[in-house]
């Protein structure tokens, strides 16, 4: 499934210049020593072969979603898991968790014990109890969270259409973008275009 998404991606997005292609098996090694729980055989394949070196930023109406950088993979994730400043760990969060991504500090997760959907939990509700299912895995993730970025870092946000009439994606943007999201998005639909009046 990932090298299909990726595959996908390459059509709008040169992927070559933001992901890694290369072996971090060192880096997989570490991470399964670090988690307690089996990592799942999608999310091992994207640690080792397609993870960034870096953090990405990727647009959406609001903040941007970061997807994290191979060294920013950790079992301890200071502000969710782990209090960097008293060297405690914090007991809301779920040890099966794996956080991958972020959008405005919203933490996107892959829930190990279950394997099912991608994740994003909201900050600020005194826990992380309340959150909803994104994508049925990371490939689905990858591929929205990357049509969405195309689709709004066009004409510098200018895309976006707020008056009268609603809150619209450009006609023609929106002509290109909400079929593709209906395709590859599927039930998942809503979460990624259900801000829009026109979608």
């Amino acid at each position: 499934l990932l090298k299909q998404a990726f595959d996908e991606m390459s059509h709008f997005v040169n992927v070559e210049n933001i992901f890694s292609f290369t072996d971090q098996k060192v880096e997989l090694e570490r991470l399964q020593a670090e988690f307690k729980y089996s990592l799942p055989q999608e999310l091992q394949d994207y640690i080792r072969f397609y993870a960034p070196q870096k953090d990405i930023d990727l647009n959406t109406v609001g903040n941007p979603i970061c997807l994290y950088g191979i060294e920013k993979l950790k079992f301890l994730q200071d502000g969710y898991n782990f209090n960097a400043e008293t060297q405690e760990k914090i007991n809301d969060w779920s040890d099966d968790w794996f956080l991958f991504a972020d959008e405005g500090a919203d933490p996107i997760i892959l829930p190990l014990d279950t394997a099912y959907e991608i994740e994003k939990r909201n900050h600020g509700y005194g826990g992380w109890e309340s959150g909803e299912g994104i994508a049925e895995n990371i490939a689905q993730f990858l591929l929205c969270a990357s049509y969405q970025h195309y689709a709004l870092s066009q004409n510098d946000f200018d895309c976006i259409v707020d008056d009268e009439h609603g809150f619209n994606l450009d006609p023609e943007i929106a002509a290109w973008y909400f079929p593709q999201m209906k395709k590859y998005a599927k039930q998942y639909y809503s979460v990624w275009c259900g801000l829009f009046d026109n979608a």
